[in-house]
């Protein structure tokens, strides 16, 4: 729904092309625009969220969060939830 926002897309962008900061963000699997330029940027794990694996990713998650707010730390890749919801997947979220 965000994604027809032309404000919300010109935000996005502004804060992608700002200096590297931590962004957790959900992303459609497939998409053209910001979504594409999300799933390609070199800085972006993406992780793909099944009924077998999304219990773990909690602390996955949690732990690539606090090591890229840890200044004493080099940054990682800034982590990329994709919305995995597809009706005739069973093993999507």
């Amino acid at each position: 729904m965000e994604m027809l926002s032309s404000k919300f897309v010109a935000a996005a962008r502004r804060i992608l092309s700002s200096p590297p900061i931590p962004i957790l963000c959900t992303v459609a699997l497939h998409g053209r625009g910001l979504v594409q330029q999300l799933h390609s940027s070199m800085d972006a794990e993406v992780i793909h969220v099944t009924h077998g694996n999304r219990d773990a990713l909690v602390a996955r998650v949690a732990k690539s969060l606090s090591i890229l707010t840890d200044t004493q730390q080099p940054p990682l890749p800034t982590p990329v939830i994709p919305a995995a919801r597809r009706m005739h997947d069973k093993d999507a979220v």
